[in-house]
C-alpha cells in the first residue's frame, strides 16, 4: 500500500502505513466482540412459544390479548387470544400477507401491501 503525495506538499512523515498501524494499535486493548456472554444455563435450547418483535401482542377493544405465536401455517402467523382472566380462548389464523392495525369494537383491522407497494386497509368482523 502507498500514498500519493500531491506536487508541492511536504509529508508529514515517510514512515509505512503496515508500520504505522502496527506503533497505532501496539498496546491497545482489544475490544471484545461480545460485551458480556451469556451463561450456557441461561440460553435455552429451544424456540420460544411467542415471537419478540414489535406487534407481537396486540390488545383488542374487548380487552383481550392478542399473542403472535412462533407457529407459522402456510406462511402465516398464528395468534393466541387471551382473554382478561388469562384463559386462552381462541386460536386465529390471519389471511395470507396481512399484519394487524388496530381493533374496533367486533371488528379487526389489517393491512396488507399489494405488489405495487400500496398498503390498504382491511376491516374483518371478529367472532
Amino acid at each position: 500500500m502507498s500514498f500519493r503525495i500531491e506536487p508541492g506538499v511536504e509529508p508529514a512523515t515517510t514512515i509505512d502505513p503496515a508500520q504505522f498501524i502496527r506503533m497505532a494499535f501496539e498496546g491497545a486493548p482489544l475490544a471484545p466482540l461480545i460485551a458480556e456472554r451469556p451463561s450456557l444455563a441461561s440460553v435455552s435450547d429451544y424456540m420460544p412459544p411467542v415471537t419478540t418483535t414489535p406487534g407481537a401482542l396486540t390488545a383488542d377493544a374487548e380487552n383481550n390479548l392478542w399473542i403472535r405465536t412462533s407457529t407459522m401455517i402456510d406462511g402465516r402467523p398464528v395468534y393466541d387470544v387471551v382473554n382478561r382472566r388469562g384463559e386462552l380462548f381462541d386460536r386465529v389464523q390471519l389471511p395470507a400477507f396481512r399484519t394487524i392495525a388496530g381493533f374496533g369494537s367486533g371488528v379487526i383491522y389489517m393491512a396488507m401491501k399489494d405488489s405495487t407497494g400500496v398498503v390498504h386497509l382491511e376491516r374483518a368482523r371478529v367472532r
